[in-house]
């Protein structure tokens, strides 16, 4: 069992406590490997159309909170642009505006 929460949270200190792996949850590593890259971005376009078209996700809870990019509940294209846009910031190293 393995619990993902954002570093210092309460989850991560009750986790600790009872002796539960704890990974950091990271907002558009879509793919859960630890970083952000374009492929995060295409499954997150993935869920979108799906959402779209009203078909069954094929995504999990974390691979869903990890794409919504925005967190207002719902996967569109505009979250699949900022996850695209934020892999393209950090491959270039130029910093952000």
């Amino acid at each position: 069992f393995e619990l993902h929460a954002d570093k210092g949270s309460a989850a991560e200190k009750y986790a600790q406590s009872a002796d539960i792996s704890v990974k950091p949850f990271m907002i558009g590593d879509v793919n859960n490997n630890g970083i952000i890259e374009g492929s995060d971005a295409t499954m997150a376009l993935r869920m979108y159309t799906l959402q779209s078209s009203e078909a069954v996700s094929e995504f999990n809870a974390y691979q869903t909170a990890a794409a919504d990019w925005n967190n207002d509940d719902m996967i569109t294209g505009s979250d699949a642009t900022m996850i695209l846009m934020e892999y393209t910031h950090l491959q270039s190293g130029v910093p952000e505006v």
